[in-house]
């Protein structure tokens, strides 16, 4: 399950535009930086999954130390179903910086999506003490969710929604709903807040996954295409979300990994 705000969105440096990152390339293709920040345009703005592998793959014969650029490689990856290439440039880019937060936590966000949920488990245990302002408890609770460790899963969920700067009385509303009805009933008060939000791209995609997650297909499919039409940049993460795996045998899903340009 997706946290209620998050987003996997890793653009390097400030290239927000493909102009930016064309232009630095034209004036210095030898930068790996360069060509990293360019991945990061052609698999968000045009989703080119071929094209991102590719200037990524360059940013890194051009500088084998480019830790940034193993992190973006890695998820990248994941996205595409790669998961034991998406291990070994988790594990490069942890090597390369082997204290910092970021790659930390990262390896536990691989074995995570790559569905290792007892090595996610540890892994991001070790990353929150370490750094307890990390944002790796809505993982955490994903990972919980997975094993059926509901209570602790809760938990880590609702100090992720405090973070993320839910009020009061959602969290609150979310303590009764799993009180009285369990797992079952704190998904459903989740999408209940959710619905109220400002519809947005992520918004979308998260409450496809909640209704996927409580077995309503049309539903999920239903909040899929809204995401997709707005192009949102969680749609690229299909493949990968939890939330989506008991309807990965829906024709519907097929046609949208399709459409997306994901491998079935």
């Amino acid at each position: 399950m997706s946290t209620v705000h998050e987003r996997y969105r890793n653009r390097a440096f400030a290239f927000s535009e493909g102009g930016a990152a064309t232009k630095a390339l034209s004036l210095d293709p030898q930068l790996g930086e360069t060509h990293g920040a360019l991945a990061q345009v052609l698999l968000y703005d045009d989703w080119d999954f071929v094209g991102a592998e590719r200037e990524l793959k360059r940013a890194l014969e051009l500088k084998p130390s480019y830790a940034e650029g193993h992190h973006q490689y890695s998820h990248l990856l994941l996205l595409l179903g790669r998961n034991n290439e998406s291990l070994i440039e988790s594990k490069k880019f942890l090597e390369l910086d082997p204290v910092s937060e970021s790659p930390i936590g990262h390896l536990g966000y691989h074995y995570l999506y790559s569905r290792q949920y007892d090595e996610a488990i540890r892994q991001l245990q070790r990353d929150i003490q370490l750094y307890p302002d990390s944002p790796q408890y809505g993982r955490l609770g994903n990972a919980f969710l997975e094993k059926g460790r509901y209570s602790e899963a809760v938990d880590a969920f609702l100090l992720e929604f405090e973070k993320e700067g839910l009020s009061k009385d959602e969290l609150d509303q979310l303590k009764r709903a799993f009180a009285k009805s369990g797992v079952q009933g704190f998904l459903r008060e989740l999408l209940e807040i959710l619905r109220g939000y400002p519809p947005t791209g992520t918004i979308n995609f998260n409450i496809a996954g909640l209704y996927a997650r409580l077995g309503e297909k049309d539903r999920a499919f239903e909040w899929l295409e809204k995401a997709y039409a707005e192009r949102a940049d969680d749609i690229l993460r299909l493949k990968e979300e939890l939330d989506f795996d008991n309807i990965r045998s829906d024709a519907r899903y097929a046609d949208m990994l399709r459409r997306i340009g994901l491998p079935q």
